[in-house]
C-alpha cells in the first residue's frame, strides 16, 4: 500500500510539473512550404534564380531549396542569412548597421552582413527565419522574402 501511495504521489507531482510546461510557437513544414512557394513566385517576378533556407526556432533547417540556375554559393549564403536573422531577431540589413557600431559582431561564426535574412515572427516572438540568396543585391533578396512573408502572415498567428 505504501508503494502504491508513493507511486501515486510521484504521478501527481509529475502531472503538476507538466501543467507548467513551456509552450512555444515554431515554424512547421507546412508553413515553410507555403513560404517557399511565395518566395519562388516573387523571385520569378524579379527574374532572379535564388536559393532559400528556412530555419525553425531552434536553428534547425526545416526547408532548403536551390533553383536550377542559382549560383553555387547561394545555398551557403542563404543559410548564413537565415542563421543571422534568427540569432539576432532582426534582418541581416539591420545586423549590418549594428556591425558598423560593434565590429566585433562579425567574429560570431556563420553570420553575415549581406541583406536577405529575415526573422519570422508571430507577434513579437521570433519563431524562425528565412535566408534568400541569389539576386544581384541583398536588398532584392530581402524584398522577395518580405513580400512572401506578408502573403502568409495569416499563418503566423
Amino acid at each position: 500500500m505504501k508503494r502504491f501511495i508513493y507511486i501515486l504521489g510521484l504521478l501527481i507531482l509529475s502531472l503538476t510539473s507538466f501543467s507548467d510546461a513551456l509552450v512555444q510557437k515554431n515554424i512547421s513544414l507546412d508553413i515553410a512550404q507555403n513560404l517557399a512557394s511565395e518566395v519562388l513566385k516573387e523571385a520569378k517576378k524579379e527574374k532572379v534564380n535564388i536559393s532559400l533556407v528556412i530555419l525553425d526556432k531552434g536553428g534547425n533547417v526545416v526547408l532548403s531549396m536551390k533553383e536550377d540556375n542559382a549560383a553555387v554559393h547561394t545555398m551557403k549564403t542563404a543559410q548564413k542569412k537565415a542563421f543571422t536573422a534568427l540569432s539576432f531577431g532582426i534582418t541581416t540589413t539591420e545586423f549590418a548597421s549594428r556591425v558598423e557600431r560593434v565590429p566585433n559582431l562579425t567574429q560570431i561564426e556563420n553570420t553575415t552582413t549581406l541583406g536577405g535574412g529575415i526573422p519570422i515572427k508571430a507577434g513579437n516572438e521570433t519563431i524562425g527565419s528565412i535566408g534568400i540568396g541569389g539576386a544581384p543585391s541583398g536588398a532584392i533578396d530581402e524584398k522577395i522574402g518580405s513580400a512572401a512573408l506578408s502573403r502568409i502572415s495569416n499563418l503566423l498567428k
